[in-house]
């Protein structure tokens, strides 16, 4: 996998990591691919303790009263979401190592190469490994969050083009959750497979895969939560803590509004209300009275 310490990283990569240097290490930390790493693993808690203090998730009216009343939270599986990139690996260009993995002659282990196995897939590789990893891929579901919720695009992608509403998470109080939430590295090269040489830890580029997006998505600055779960449809509601806020987006219809501040006001949630600067391309907000 190329990184910033790589002498083929672009210098758009570069940048970025050097500002967000202490997620790649909690992910890599915490999914170790090799023993030089594992030895290396620093105290995850740093990476906790690096956690913004409140993230937030943009929502459309339309799919959000719901989850707002029963503190829940809609969670798609990779393959639903709108990155036809979503949780891919690269097979790498070491074909030799590749067949190696698939016969176990490394002593590699993960599900990919026992289904592989199991069907006698050998001929093609990379074609025929993709079929089941896309099956793999249905069984993770994906809940994101930003850091931020005054950004404009992600009112426009995921807030029912400003129809919809942006709610608070104070996750630094939510301690049951920090074992299923990770930022999200952005970079130029998908995770390479055959980079590992270790076989408890083979899987763990999985994990890589499911946190890692190509740097065009780094201004959405995510934060995911991952389950594990084979259902027979495209998402499923999760527990949720109650918000510690909801913003109202620009747009939202004054029905939907009141709808929405009446939840609000049984569930004691503070309520903001977002609007256009006069002079700049920004989103200013205010509180609103929950009368």
């Amino acid at each position: 996998m190329s990184d910033y310490r790589t002498k083929d990283c672009c210098k758009e990569c570069k940048r970025y990591y050097e500002e967000n240097d202490w997620k790649r290490d909690y992910i890599y930390n915490k999914f170790p691919i090799d023993d030089e790493q594992t030895d290396k693993i620093k105290d995850i808690s740093q990476g906790i303790s690096r956690m913004p203090k409140s993230l937030y998730k943009y929502k459309s009216a339309a799919f959000c009263k719901d989850n707002l009343k029963d503190d829940t939270m809609w969670i798609s599986y990779s393959n639903e979401l709108n990155d036809p990139f979503e949780c891919q690996i690269s097979m790498g260009n070491d074909k030799e190592k590749l067949e190696k993995m698939y016969n176990n002659d490394l002593g590699l282990e993960p599900e990919l190469f026992k289904q592989a196995r199991k069907y006698n897939y050998k001929n093609n590789l990379e074609k025929d490994l993709r079929p089941i990893y896309d099956e793999f891929r249905k069984c993770v579901a994906v809940g994101s969050f930003s850091e931020e919720f005054n950004l404009v695009h992600m009112w426009s992608y995921y807030g029912g083009s400003h129809n919809g509403i942006c709610l608070r998470y104070d996750f630094q109080k939510v301690k049951h959750l920090h074992s299923d939430i990770y930022p999200v590295v952005y970079q130029k090269c998908l995770p390479d497979i055959t980079a590992t040489n270790n076989d408890k830890n083979c899987d763990n580029y999985f994990y890589r895969a499911l946190l890692t997006k190509s740097l065009s998505w780094k201004h959405e600055k995510e934060w995911r939560i991952i389950k594990f779960n084979n259902q027979d449809t495209n998402g499923y509601d999760i527990e949720m803590p109650k918000p510690k806020s909801v913003f109202l987006g620009c747009r939202l219809s004054n029905a939907d509004k009141e709808e929405i501040k009446h939840i609000c006001k049984e569930k004691k949630i503070d309520v903001w209300e977002m609007e256009l600067s006069k002079d700049e391309y920004a989103m200013l907000f205010k509180k609103c009275t929950n009368e």
